[in-house]
């Protein structure tokens, strides 16, 4: 899963998320693609838009997730 993020905005850290800059984007066929803080960006690569505040969210999620996942294996 890609996150694109705006220039300055927040870095995001947890498992399988890779976070890039418009201009460091790789191809993104077939990949899930999260553009954050730019709904015209999102719109043109056809990707899913978040803001900041709901991406913060987000990602504290997976990684509850993710813990209780590990917990329970």
């Amino acid at each position: 899963m890609f996150v694109v993020k705006k220039q300055g905005g927040r870095a995001f850290d947890a498992p399988g998320i890779e976070v890039v800059s418009e201009e460091d984007l790789p191809p993104i066929d077939g990949k899930i693609v999260v553009v954050v803080g730019n709904r015209e960006l999102a719109e043109r690569l056809g990707a899913a838009y978040m803001s900041e505040e709901e991406a913060l969210r987000f990602v504290e999620l997976l990684k509850s997730e993710s813990a209780w996942v590990v917990s329970r294996a």
